[in-house]
């Protein structure tokens, strides 16, 4: 898209300007890729300057993460077929989702019996309905994208303040003690934004009184079914949640959640042997819960990838009344949700996607942040109140599991057990 005010004579007002991306996040990446893609060629490219507090690209125990990449509204895999990158994607994804195919997203009982199982159809133009990849993965393939876009990221260096200049200017403080000075900044620096607690201190995570533990484990052969082809929620009914995935061949994530008042300490990967050693100890006090197959997966976990934080998230917001318009936030730095929203790579992709392509088709930067506001705050808006739907399900006790779980049931049986998303409708299995 090109707005009739933009002309070959009349230069960009971003032309030759200097962008700061604070972040080599999903979404600072993407729109890395996408402003170098979308970039009209009438007017001089602005610079690109990332900054990522990670070392590289591929952090230790990152890799236990594990990411839906999904077709139905927002659709990521549409986002990133727009970025040019996704065979590259599919290629590095260890489980890929259509309805030819007996694997998808599931919610089972705690014996791993099938309540209902969401297949994703392959929309007009793309190749699978939906994916399962690993974080690390995901993240290399972006930033192989954004350096054949020529952008380079600054690995281990964090935005860590901005301020404002008496030219104007912004001037970006980094963890190296170094400053960048810019004209836009993009904060895509997480949920815990340094950036967005400077200038929004009020405007933090909230706590949803939710506990997990996880990690991923390695088996000698492949992985037990049903997690060869299949990932998703396994409900107890005793108000404890378990998530399950594949991440490889070989190896397969696991995740316990329950309901507290007190918030946790977050532990990151590696932690050390004791808390590995307490981390495993209260994992099996959940054993009992579910069926053998997760004692099999606390058995094989690899201690390096353990891991524990409290599910915290924040609504969207718009940035009409910003101190700094010039300072614009992205994926979790606008609108955090938990891991239960299934969804946060995929608004993370269309928030780089799109601001970018409006900062390149508008005459002005409140037009085109209005513009995406316009579309990412009802997007998040969604996404972020599913979230929270997701998480009363997983962790539901007695009435409340039986209603929800006879809903599912009822769906399966009216939509011969498979429901399938198709651009956001479903429709029958034939």
């Amino acid at each position: 898209m090109r707005t009739a005010s933009m002309t070959s004579t009349t230069p960009h007002f971003l032309s030759g300007k200097r962008i700061a991306i604070s972040g080599a996040g999903v979404a600072g990446l993407a729109f890395a890729i996408s402003i170098r893609k979308e970039w009209p060629s009438a007017s001089d490219p602005p610079q690109l300057a990332i900054y990522e507090r990670d070392e590289h690209d591929n952090a230790i125990g990152r890799e236990g993460y594990s990411l839906s990449l999904r077709s139905d509204p927002p659709g990521g895999l549409q986002a990133l077929q727009k970025l040019g990158i996704l065979d590259q994607i599919l290629e590095a994804c260890v489980l890929t989702v259509d309805t030819s195919q007996d694997a998808g997203f599931c919610i089972w009982d705690r014996n791993f019996c099938e309540i209902l199982k969401i297949l994703s159809k392959a929309p007009p133009g793309l190749p699978v309905g939906g994916a399962r990849i690993a974080r690390n993965r995901l993240r290399t393939v972006l930033v192989q994208g954004a350096r054949d876009a020529g952008c380079e990221v600054s690995w281990g260096v964090a935005g860590t303040g901005v301020s404002r200049r008496d030219d104007g200017r912004l001037e970006l403080r980094l963890s190296n003690g170094e400053t960048d000075v810019c004209d836009l900044l993009i904060a895509a620096d997480g949920g815990n934004s340094k950036i967005r607690n400077q200038l929004r201190p009020d405007d933090g995570l909230t706590f949803r009184r939710i506990h997990c533990l996880g990690a991923t484990s390695r088996f000698e052969g492949p992985i037990p079914k049903p997690l060869d082809v299949n990932y998703g929620m396994v409900l107890s009914g005793t108000g404890t949640g378990l998530f399950v995935s594949p991440v490889d061949d070989r190896s397969a994530l696991w995740n316990l959640s329950w309901y507290t008042d007190q918030e946790g300490e977050s532990k990151k990967p590696p932690v050390s042997a004791d808390d590995a050693e307490a981390m495993l100890r209260e994992a099996r006090t959940h054993l009992g819960e579910f069926s053998p197959l997760l004692a099999a997966m606390v058995d094989a976990t690899d201690e390096a990838t353990l891991m524990a934080f409290s599910a915290k998230d924040k609504a969207p917001f718009r940035h009409a009344d910003a101190a700094y318009p010039d300072v614009v936030y992205l994926g979790d730095a606008n609108h955090a949700v938990s891991p239960f929203a299934g969804n946060g790579a995929n608004v993370a992709l269309n928030d780089g996607w799109d601001l970018a392509r409006l900062l390149c088709a508008s005459a002005s930067l409140p037009a085109a942040v209005k513009a995406y506001d316009d579309i990412s705050v009802p997007r998040s808006t969604r996404v972020w109140k599913q979230s929270h739907f997701n998480m009363a399900l997983t962790h539901a006790t007695g009435w409340k599991s039986w209603l929800y779980v006879t809903m599912m049931r009822l769906v399966a049986f009216f939509f011969f057990r498979t429901y399938r998303l198709a651009s956001g409708s479903g429709s029958k299995r034939t």
